[in-house]
């Protein structure tokens, strides 16, 4: 009995075997089924970095990451993400997507006054550029034209 304790003591512990890339999709993935809080802890490390480049807002900390996807589902309870290509640099991921969604939630403003939804469709190319160290994400950068966003939902 005390072989089979040590063995298991002894034994290494099991690793991450996903890529970087694989890691990038699975993120786009649980955001798509609704299921990116839940996984959150498996994919982000605890002080996580969400940067949103057209506001300027860098949020740390993995509830921070999982609120940067709770922002767009209240605005657009329908929203998805289609990855339209990607390049992947070591262990950085550069994601070209197209975001969908209807605007039918309510969204807020700088000013943190809320905007009522009003039933505008969403079409945007956005990238997404997603660092990755020993299997976790430790930052990634969102980047969109905030002009093209508000026009589409007549909001400029």
């Amino acid at each position: 009995m005390t072989n089979i304790v040590n063995a298991l003591k002894n034994s290494p512990k099991e690793t991450r075997m996903e890529t970087p890339q694989e890691i990038a999709q699975q993120l786009i993935d649980n955001f798509n089924n609704r299921t990116y809080r839940q996984e959150a802890g498996t994919y982000y490390s605890d002080d996580t970095i969400f940067v949103d480049l057209p506001t300027e807002r860098e949020d740390v900390g993995l509830e921070a990451s999982i609120q940067s996807s709770d922002v767009w589902i209240q605005s657009f309870p329908d929203a998805h993400a289609e990855v339209v290509s990607h390049e992947v640099n070591g262990n950085t991921v550069t994601l070209n997507l197209r975001g969908t969604g209807t605007f039918t939630g309510q969204m807020t403003a700088p000013d943190g006054s809320l905007i009522p939804g009003n039933g505008s469709s969403l079409n945007l190319d956005f990238i997404q550029t997603i660092h990755v160290e020993d299997g976790m994400v430790v930052r990634q950068e969102v980047d969109y034209d905030m002009q093209a966003m508000m026009g589409q939902l007549g909001l400029n």
